[in-house]
């Protein structure tokens, strides 16, 4: 008996480790990650690729434009690849090694596949919507990029839609084979380049333009609340910053630039 209890302890225990547990004061909003542009490309398959934590074997999607990214729990490892379609019809979805085959390439950023986000119990949002695009492919990566993001809030709050724009777009634009894609091209171009993304300790900014003055760089969370205020003096063409974020909570987060008249958004992951 009491060997039976001991057993039945641990496995609770374990589960309760490892379950979705909402800390106290806080909840779970709807959250969804769409590939926008997934069906775009005829003669490639993109490819989610999730390994549940209970779990030693590999589950496998094939992703299109409407579908949310919903198998990404907490805990779960989740990677996307693009892979040519006649390949993966020779092999079969379950059969390749994605990690190590090199006809399966990984996207150049980690998406979230998620079903919610955790926020403050008295958060005025109620869901978030993202989306991502493929710009195309190179030898060895599927070069993606968060292009919107669609927060709805309750009723006496306005809804906010966030776009972005790829960092370091000239040197992605410039090592893509456009040959294998259908990729339109993008009409805005960036100079800020955020790195790396997720980031963990430390995310570093580079921005390279003809701007100087006073940079001012602000950080808010996903419900638009404003956590740090950073300002720097830019007084020549590269500005480098290295930004100390480890103390900021796993979650997405908006980085504002400004200089002068020139201001841009851009969203980041700390894991």
């Amino acid at each position: 008996m009491k060997r039976l209890f001991t057993s039945f302890f641990l496995v609770c225990l374990f589960n309760f480790i490892h379950a979705d547990i909402i800390p106290i004061g806080q909840k779970t909003i709807g959250y969804c990650v769409k590939i926008q542009n997934a069906d775009s490309f005829p003669d490639v398959s993109i490819i989610l690729v999730v390994k549940p934590i209970s779990n030693t074997n590999y589950e496998h999607k094939e992703i299109k434009s409407s579908d949310c990214l919903n198998m990404g729990y907490k805990f779960n490892n989740s990677s996307i690849y693009s892979i040519n379609k006649t390949y993966l019809n020779k092999k079969g979805i379950d059969d390749i090694d994605y990690f190590n085959d090199k006809n399966a390439l990984l996207t150049n950023i980690s998406v979230p596949a998620l079903t919610f986000q955790i926020v403050q119990e008295d958060s005025p949002v109620k869901s978030i919507s993202e989306f991502y695009r493929v710009l195309g492919f190179n030898d060895t990566s599927t070069i993606i990029y968060l292009c919107k993001r669609i927060s709805l809030y309750n009723d006496d709050h306005r809804d906010s839609v966030l776009f972005s724009i790829p960092a370091g777009y000239d040197d992605l634009k410039n090592n893509i084979v456009i040959s294998t894609t259908n990729v339109k091209a993008i009409e805005k171009s960036s100079k800020l380049l955020i790195y790396p993304s997720p980031s963990q300790e430390y995310l570093n900014l580079n921005m390279n333009d003809n701007n100087q003055g006073k940079v001012s760089v602000e950080l808010s969370d996903i419900e638009g609340r404003k956590i740090s205020i950073y300002n720097f003096i830019k007084n020549q063409v590269e500005l480098k910053i290295t930004m100390d974020i480890r103390s900021l909570r796993s979650g997405i987060y908006n980085l504002r630039y400004s200089v002068g008249n020139y201001i841009e958004n851009r969203l980041f992951l700390k894991k």
